[in-house]
């Protein structure tokens, strides 16, 4: 939030969707540096900036373009089984298996 405050005071982003998702991005990667300077805690933090960047656009696209989507159980099924496959994903990557199975090959 200061980030954005101080932006957001300077007049850095003429856009504020912009501004959200450069701080999305560097919260994430900050996020990714905070757990260890290692390749997986930072890829891990960008993956999921990019993620709420991209979450973020969906939902002004949605919104703009398309009102009439349907909101039922298939939507949300759709929705359950995207989110939760790219959670599991990304533990993958942050528990750090990849980095000692790439190792030993």
């Amino acid at each position: 939030m200061r980030f954005v405050f101080l932006a957001t005071k300077k007049r850095w982003f003429k856009n504020r969707n912009a501004l959200s998702s450069t701080a999305y991005m560097l919260n994430m990667t900050l996020m990714g540096f905070w757990h260890g300077i290692t390749w997986y805690y930072i890829l891990y933090g960008i993956i999921h900036g990019l993620a709420l960047v991209t979450n973020d656009w969906w939902l002004r696209y949605k919104r703009k373009h398309l009102p009439n989507l349907p909101h039922n159980k298939l939507t949300t099924g759709v929705a359950i089984f995207i989110t939760f496959n790219f959670v599991m994903v990304t533990f993958l990557i942050f528990s750090g298996f990849l980095n000692t199975y790439l190792l030993s090959k």
